[in-house]
């Protein structure tokens, strides 16, 4: 059976169980619906160590702080300052140690001579493509040999798309993002012109390389992208 699959699955019924069920009381008057999602934040928590991701370490403990805010104590720090703060952390904790964890994971890849099953990886191709993640993660190569539009769709996921084969004849592409509390990784060649429309709240947006100025086509980019990071890497 698919591990991730069984992962997902055990979870929707753990949700379905706290929507049924979370005003019960247990072990010393303890919500159910809470120790189901203190077990759900948890699972999701070990993932993100494993799989070397900042971001899937830090908004678990972040959402594991909310549900646990008044014994703790620190109901004044949730909800937002705490998503806050684990936001901010991914950005800088990617920024300050992302050659190294890229090091790692491939490290880890030729090893284990397959890839983490920790996302998913696509193919795509044709004038339009969609991706979209939910707690989660995914890879995506978009191979069009025509491409006119890519929507981008995350929830508190990690999305790294890559267009570096792609080809866009008719001179320009629109990207349209749809994203919240996300990491969005966009990858193009050198001789396109990124012309950034996006509205980025909350957040950070970075570009990294070098464009050749060739100007070949036009990727333009739309949407809104709430407190998450985007990073367009010319390659």
């Amino acid at each position: 059976m698919n591990n991730k699959k069984t992962f997902w699955g055990l979870i929707f019924v753990a949700v379905a169980i706290y929507i049924l069920f979370g005003s019960s009381k247990l072990f010393g008057g303890l919500g159910l619906g809470t120790l189901i999602l203190t077990g759900i934040f948890t699972g999701l928590l070990i993932r993100g160590i494993a799989d070397l991701d900042f971001g899937g370490v830090l908004f678990p403990l972040a959402f594991l702080a909310i549900i646990w805010d008044e014994k703790l104590g620190i109901t004044d720090l949730t909800p937002w300052p705490v998503l806050m703060a684990a936001l901010l952390g991914t950005i800088g904790l990617n920024l300050l140690f992302k050659n190294s964890k890229v090091k790692i994971s491939k490290t880890i890849k030729k090893y284990n001579n397959e890839h983490t099953n920790y996302a998913k990886v696509d193919t795509a191709s044709g004038q339009y493509v969609s991706t979209k993640v939910r707690f989660g993660g995914i890879e995506k190569y978009i191979e069009s040999e025509d491409l006119r539009r890519v929507d981008v769709s995350a929830f508190c996921g990690a999305s790294e798309i890559y267009l570096d084969k792609a080809c866009i004849p008719s001179g320009e592409a629109i990207v349209t993002f749809d994203c919240k509390c996300s990491a969005i990784e966009l990858y193009v060649p050198r001789d396109w012109n990124v012309v950034n429309k996006l509205d980025v709240s909350m957040g950070a947006m970075d570009f990294s390389g070098e464009p050749s100025g060739a100007g070949v086509v036009d990727l333009i980019l739309i949407g809104n992208a709430s407190l998450c990071a985007v990073e367009i890497q010319y390659v």
